[in-house]
C-alpha cells in the first residue's frame, strides 16, 4: 500500500512538473496556409547585442508543423529601438545563434512576423527612453575694468597682430565666441596657448581710435580694457 501511494505521488509530481513546463510555452501565431503554429518561451527572455553593438531583445521560440508534426526550435529577436517604434524587423536565428531569416513587422498588422515581434517586445521589461537634458550654459566669469565688463576665461582660438593691438579670438565658458584686444607682446609670447583654456587679466589702456582708419598721423585715441596677461587654466 505504501509503495502504491509513493508511486502515485511520484507520478503526480512528474505530471505537475511536465504541465508547468508546457504552460511556459505561449501560442504566438498560427497560419492555416503554411500549416504552422508558433510558440514562444517567455521565461527565456534575454537582453543582448548584435555584433555591431545594437541592443536587442531575444526569446526562444518553436514552430510546429501541423501536417508533419515536426517541431523546430529557434530564437527570435527584435532591436530595442524597433520595439520602441513598434515597427522594424524580427530576426529568426537557429538556437545556436546562426542567422536564418528576417521579416518586416508593424504592430497591429495581421502577419506572423508582427505577432512574433509583439510577443518578443511584450515579454520584455520596457527599456526607458533616455530623457534629453537641456544644455546648461556655464555662466561666464567676468570682471569689471573701469566701465567695461570683461570675461576672464575661455578657450584661446586665435592670436593676430594688428595695427592697434594684439587681437585675441576666444570661445567663452558659455560656448559663445568673443574677441579682445591685448598688449602686442601677447601675440609673440603666448602663441603656444592657442587651443587651450586660459584665464585673462586686464588693465585700462590707450589705443588708436577707430576713427583714424589706419592713418599713421592721426592722434585720436580711446581708452579700452586691454588683456595684459594670458595663462593656461590651472597655472
Amino acid at each position: 500500500m505504501q509503495k502504491l501511494c509513493l508511486t502515485l505521488l511520484l507520478a503526480t509530481t512528474f505530471a505537475s512538473q511536465t504541465a508547468l513546463a508546457q504552460t511556459d510555452w505561449v501560442k504566438v501565431a498560427s497560419s492555416k496556409s503554411s500549416g504552422g503554429v508558433w510558440e514562444g518561451k517567455s521565461s527565456s527572455l534575454d537582453y543582448s547585442k548584435t555584433k555591431a553593438g545594437v541592443p536587442i531583445i531575444v526569446v526562444v521560440g518553436r514552430k510546429s508543423d501541423t501536417t508533419t508534426q515536426a517541431v523546430s526550435l529557434h530564437k527570435w529577436y527584435v532591436t530595442v529601438d524597433d520595439c520602441r517604434s513598434k515597427k522594424g524587423k524580427v530576426v529568426t536565428l537557429k538556437v545556436t545563434g546562426e542567422f536564418e531569416f528576417e521579416n518586416d513587422f508593424a504592430f497591429g498588422g495581421d502577419t506572423v512576423a508582427t505577432s512574433l515581434a509583439e510577443f518578443v517586445c511584450g515579454v520584455s521589461t520596457p527599456v526607458p527612453l533616455p530623457v534629453p537634458q537641456p544644455a546648461v550654459a556655464t555662466a561666464a566669469t567676468t570682471v569689471k575694468v573701469g566701465k567695461f565688463i570683461k570675461q576672464t576665461s575661455g578657450v584661446l582660438n586665435k592670436l593676430e597682430n594688428g595695427d592697434t593691438a594684439c587681437y585675441l579670438s576666444l570661445k567663452g565658458d558659455d560656448g559663445k565666441p568673443f574677441d579682445e584686444m591685448g598688449n602686442f607682446s601677447i601675440c609673440i609670447e603666448q602663441a603656444s596657448l592657442i587651443g587651450k583654456r586660459v584665464t585673462l587679466s586686464y588693465a585700462l589702456g590707450t589705443v588708436v581710435s577707430d576713427e583714424c582708419g589706419g592713418d599713421e598721423n592721426c592722434k585720436k585715441t580711446k581708452t579700452v580694457a586691454l588683456v595684459t596677461g594670458v595663462k593656461a587654466m590651472g597655472k
